[in-house]
């Protein structure tokens, strides 16, 4: 139906699997934050596993909005992404990419004791084509 959630344990006998009709998931079995479901059938239903949250309703655009982790964000900030700008723009095709300077090569550095050292490295910059579709909230309070 259209308000079901499914849950079925993995193959790995580790994880449960969860679907609703908006978005899926994994859960370990032991995940000692357990599985909350919340919502009523008329209104899209929120389900969060463990410490952290997968996804966002945006009740404007009624739509989800994904949410990713940084481990090298700062705690207490919030960064918005996008991948594409809502109306054609002269220049702007992809809004972030990758540009390769230098593709993936080997530096073997001279020997100076009985270790063999080497070192594999790449030389890359980030482009950003549309700088005012990103956005930065800082000091965002737990609760």
């Amino acid at each position: 139906t259209a308000n079901s959630i499914t849950l079925v344990q993995d193959a790995d006998h580790a994880h449960v699997d969860w679907g609703t009709r908006f978005s899926t998931g994994q859960l370990a079995l032991n995940d000692p934050a357990g599985l909350t479901i919340t919502g009523t059938g008329e209104e899209k239903p929120e389900v969060m596993g463990g410490t952290s949250v997968a996804k966002y309703w945006n009740k404007f655009t009624q739509q989800f909005v994904n949410v990713r982790i940084h481990p090298n964000l700062t705690a207490g900030s919030v960064l918005f992404t996008t991948d594409e700008i809502p109306y054609p723009l002269s220049g702007v095709g992809q809004v972030n990419l990758v540009r390769c300077r230098r593709d993936y090569y080997q530096i073997e550095w001279p020997i100076v004791s009985r270790q063999y050292v080497y070192g594999v490295y790449a030389d890359e910059v980030l482009m950003c084509r549309a700088p005012f579709s990103l956005g930065l909230i800082a000091n965002v309070g737990n609760g």
